[in-house]
């Protein structure tokens, strides 16, 4: 049976579709809640893919505290729950794989609604430092006291720490990457979704904030209500509309909240500010026409902010530096696992496998393995002249130890490829030695007896 509802888990190699009773906006309902049974039915299938399929995803939490977490996240789903806060459980379990490129989004049907449901939400985005957090936009453009730059010393008696402690448990970022927890929070009204999502919005927030004499403040706010207050959001997705009666509204292109460009026509410089690289936000047009203006002006230096900037498609990332290099350049993208380890047991007994220890065995996995392959410069730069340098030597020592341990032969690939390299090589406890000049390293290991 597949499944009653419906949430993308998307990540570097896997997508996981779970069906939806609701396929269209007109009949989606937010308030609907999905029993403990067909949730944990859909969690089950989420874990199993999650540890067949992903490729990293014992690389920073190790196994056994992957297990917590995933028995942890199936121990919580107790009670009836809507989509979006089941979705709030995978995305729990999912920062702590602590890959950038896996997340969690709603179902086709929740899209829809909401791109077209009005709704309430936190009046204001922040950025946030270890213990600060700044307004950077404000739903209520009139609003005189929460202000761009006006720092925010609690939130309902949230202080930043609080909050930063309580989300991060929901961003994933790569690796042990806490920059990236905290950029992530900070762009656009990510925080904003975070705080009605994970904590719940009240009818009055009661803001502590330090004025301009640097004395501590308070203001209660409201949730901003797009049914009731002035600023809808087509005007917060195309721009501000024209003035005077029978104008056509100004293109949003230079308008949007993510991007922006300024001009200094007397230093002749420009700046661009860019939080985003999302598709949605009409990036191609806004280059063209950012760059045609500045080659119009004169405009002779550009400042590019990126600070704040969450990634998105990196098609558009590269356009922009297309525009701003004019020489060739190389990009870097994701690596994709070929044969998990799973995939070992389809195979006859006699063919044993070369392996990378990229993904976690299980012990009858673990015995497929015929030898460990690893690159040289994963653990080491050194060019294979003169000495190997002693922390490089440590690490490699503790590398080869721990495979011998486990009762495996190991090689490196990409190793420097001469007399001193294969000897050091030799010296470490390396069982295998790879190498382009055959000849060379029989006469080597001849002389070598």
């Amino acid at each position: 049976m597949i499944r009653k509802l419906k949430t993308l888990l998307i990540t570097a190699t896997v997508w996981l579709c779970l069906s939806s009773c609701s396929s269209s906006k007109v009949n989606y309902d937010p308030a609907r809640k999905y029993s403990p049974e067909v949730l944990r039915e859909d969690y089950s299938l989420f874990r199993k893919i999650l540890e067949s399929s992903h490729p990293s995803i014992y690389w920073y939490t190790s196994k056994d505290s992957m297990n917590y977490y995933f028995d942890f996240g199936y121990q919580s789903l107790r009670d009836s729950m809507t989509e979006q806060q089941f979705r709030d459980k995978l995305a729990y379990v999912i920062s702590h794989v602590d890959c950038g490129h896996t997340s969690m989004k709603g179902s086709k049907a929740f899209g829809h609604y909401v791109d077209t449901a009005f709704s309430i939400a936190f009046p204001f985005a922040l950025k946030f430092w270890s213990d600060t957090m700044v307004v950077t936009a404000n739903l209520r453009r009139r609003d005189s006291i929460l202000q761009r730059g006006t720092v925010i010393t609690s939130i309902n008696g949230y202080t930043a720490k609080a909050l930063t402690d309580t989300f991060f448990n929901y961003i994933t970022t790569d690796g042990y990457s806490i920059n990236g927890k905290f950029q992530s929070l900070s762009t656009g009204f990510a925080f904003a979704n975070l705080y009605k999502n994970i904590i719940g919005l009240t009818d009055s927030m009661d803001i502590r904030y330090l004025d301009e004499e640097g004395t501590e403040r308070q203001t209660w706010v409201k949730p901003y209500d797009f049914h009731a207050d002035t600023l809808v959001k087509k005007t917060l997705n195309q721009g501000p509309p024209a003035r005077g009666k029978g104008k056509k509204k100004d293109k949003p292109v230079l308008f949007l909240p993510s991007i922006n460009l300024q001009l200094d026509t007397v230093m002749k410089t420009a700046f661009m500010t860019v939080t985003s690289f999302d598709r949605s936000d009409h990036l191609r047009r806004f280059f063209k026409k950012s760059f045609r203006v500045m080659k119009k002006t004169g405009t002779r230096n550009l400042i590019i902010d990126v600070r704040s900037n969450g990634g998105g498609d990196a098609g558009l990332s590269t356009l922009l530096t297309r525009y701003i290099i004019d020489h060739p350049f190389k990009l870097a993208d994701s690596l994709y696992t070929v044969k998990p380890p799973a995939e070992y047991k389809n195979y006859p007994g006699y063919i044993f496998f070369d392996d990378d220890l990229k993904l976690f065995h299980s012990p009858d996995q673990w015995k497929r393995v015929g030898l460990v392959s690893l690159s040289f410069e994963r653990y080491s730069k050194w060019n294979g002249e003169g000495a190997l340098p002693p922390k490089d030597k440590d690490t490699l020592l503790h590398v080869i130890d721990s495979v011998h341990h486990a009762g495996k032969k190991i090689r490196f690939w990409a190793a420097p490829d001469n007399g001193n390299s294969w000897r050091t090589q030799m010296n470490l406890g390396v069982d295998l030695i790879g190498t382009d000049k055959i000849q060379q390293l029989s006469e080597f290991l001849q002389e070598e007896k």
